[in-house]
C-alpha cells in the first residue's frame, strides 16, 4: 500500500524531530519542534490524505502508540537493533528522523510490537516482579557470601564480631522486605488471573502456574498476531533458525526470543515430567525417551513446545486445555 503522507519521530525529552515525505516524491522534509504531544497530535491531524507514522522503540513507545494511533491510518514502531542504517554516519535528532522515513518508505523497517490491548499494562508489573526477584536472588547471594567469607555454613544466623553481625541485619531486613512485596506481587497476580478468562484458562495447563499465567499473559497480549504455533515457538526461543546459501547449510541461528516465555515453557517442562508425576506431558516425555530414543534434553525441550502449543492454542480459543494424546 502507497500512503500519501510518510510521518517519522525522532521524540527526545527537550524536543522533537519529525520527518515527512510524501508518497511519489523523493524529497524530505525536517522539522525540529518542542516536546508537546499536542503539537504533534495538530501537525498529523492536519494532513491530508492517508499517513503512516513511525518512531523508534523506546521507553516512551507504548505512550505514544495509545496516543498517536487514531491519528494516523497505521503505526509502525521501529525495532532500531535490526535497523544498522540507523547506526551509521553523522547523528542528530533530524539525521535519524531522516533515515527513518526512508525505512519506512522502503518497508525494511523491523516492526515492535504494541497494542491497546489491557494485557499491556501487564508488562509492566511482570518487569517489576522480575526486578524484585533478581534483587532478591542478589540479597540471599550477598548473605551467604558474607558466611563464606568466614568460612562458615550459609545457614549460619550469627557472627561473633561486631562488624559483620552488623552487615547480617542490614541483610536480613532486606531479605525480610523482599518476601514481603514478593507476597504483595503474588496476591495481586491471584487477583488478576481470577479476573481475566484468558489467564484462568491457562491454569488448567500442567506445569502453569499463576506467575506463569501472568507472564504469558503479559509477553503474548493476543496469540493472534502469531500465525502459527511455528511463529509463536520462535518468539519463545524454542526453534533454531536454519542458516542456508548457495545449497549449502551452515548451521543453525537462535532467534532473538523472549527469555522470559522460554523461561517459562522450560521450567513448566520440569514441573510436568517430574518423578511421580502425572499427565499428558510426562507420558509423552516418557514416548520420547524409550521409543523414539531421545536425548533426555531433547525430549524436554521437544515437552517444552508441547507445552507452548498448548498455551497457543488455549489462548486462541480462549478455551480451558483438555488432555489428549500428543503424540
Amino acid at each position: 500500500m502507497i500512503f500519501d503522507n510518510y510521518i517519522a519521530i525522532d521524540w527526545a525529552q527537550a524536543n522533537i524531530a519529525i520527518a515527512r515525505s510524501s508518497g511519489l516524491s523523493t524529497k524530505i522534509s525536517v522539522s525540529e519542534y518542542p516536546a508537546d504531544l499536542e503539537l504533534v497530535k495538530r501537525y498529523l491531524k492536519n494532513l491530508t490524505g492517508t499517513t503512516i507514522l513511525t518512531f523508534e522503540e523506546t521507553t516512551t513507545s507504548q505512550w505514544l502508540y495509545v496516543e498517536l494511533n487514531e491519528y494516523v491510518d497505521k503505526l509502525v514502531v521501529c525495532d532500531a537493533h535490526y535497523n544498522h542504517l540507523l547506526l551509521r554516519g553523522p547523528k542528530n535528532d533530524k539525521i535519524d528522523a531522516t533515515k527513518l522515513v526512508k525505512h519506512l518508505k522502503n518497508d525494511t523497517i523491523n516492526e515492535v510490537y504494541h497494542s491497546g490491548h489491557k494485557f499491556m499494562e501487564l508488562r509492566k508489573l511482570v518487569s517489576a516482579y522480575e526486578d524484585i526477584i533478581a534483587e532478591g536472588v542478589r540479597v540471599r547471594n550477598q548473605r551467604a557470601a558474607l558466611f563464606r567469607a568466614k568460612g562458615m555454613s550459609k545457614k549460619s544466623t550469627e557472627f561473633s564480631d561486631e562488624v559483620n553481625q552488623f552487615i547480617l541485619g542490614i541483610i536480613d531486613r532486606n531479605i525480610a522486605i523482599y518476601e514481603e512485596n514478593k507476597a504483595c506481587y503474588r496476591k495481586l497476580f491471584e487477583h488478576i488471573v481470577k479476573t481475566e478468562r484468558i489467564l484462568s484458562n491457562l491454569l488448567s495447563i500442567p506445569g502453569i502456574g499463576v506467575i506463569s499465567a501472568v507472564k504469558i499473559g503479559a509477553a503474548v497480549i493476543e496469540a493472534h498476531r502469531f500465525p502459527t504455533n511455528h511463529h509463536f515457538w520462535s518468539y519463545c526461543g524454542l526453534v533454531m533458525h536454519m542458516k542456508h546459501s548457495g545449497k549449502k547449510s551452515y548451521g543453525k541461528r537462535r532467534p532473538k526470543c523472549n527469555k522470559s516465555l522460554k523461561s517459562v515453557f522450560k521450567s513448566a517442562v520440569i514441573s510436568t515430567i517430574g518423578k511421580g508425576k502425572s499427565n499428558k506431558f510426562r507420558d509423552y516425555y516418557e514416548y520420547l525417551i524409550r521409543e523414539k530414543n531421545y536425548a533426555p534434553y531433547n525430549a524436554r525441550h521437544a515437552v517444552a513446545r508441547k507445552i507452548a502449543t498448548v498455551t497457543y492454542a488455549v489462548m486462541k480459543s480462549e478455551k480451558p486445555y483438555t488432555p489428549c494424546c500428543l503424540r
